[in-house]
């Protein structure tokens, strides 16, 4: 059976990706709330789509993880 390093580490990347994700999401240790605090106080243009706001990182954390778990799926459909 052929070894394919690419499919490995896109597998790899996306796990991580999915990891980030779901800090994001389920606001894991206070990562959304950070990441809300760190746009507030800039110029406008900066806070695009609400990005000061925790329920901002928390909606774009969960439609991250469900996109890589989606891929995730579809690759593991793909080599069976």
């Amino acid at each position: 059976m052929k070894v394919n390093y690419a499919v490995i580490a896109l597998v790899a990347f996306l796990a991580l990706y999915s990891l980030a994700a779901a800090a994001f999401a389920f606001n894991f240790r206070g990562v959304s709330d950070w990441a809300a605090d760190s746009y507030r106080g800039y110029w406008k243009p900066l806070r695009l789509f609400g990005a000061d706001t925790p329920a901002y990182w928390r909606f774009a954390g969960a439609f991250m993880l469900l996109f890589g778990v989606m891929v995730l799926v579809w690759i593991f459909l793909q080599i069976r």
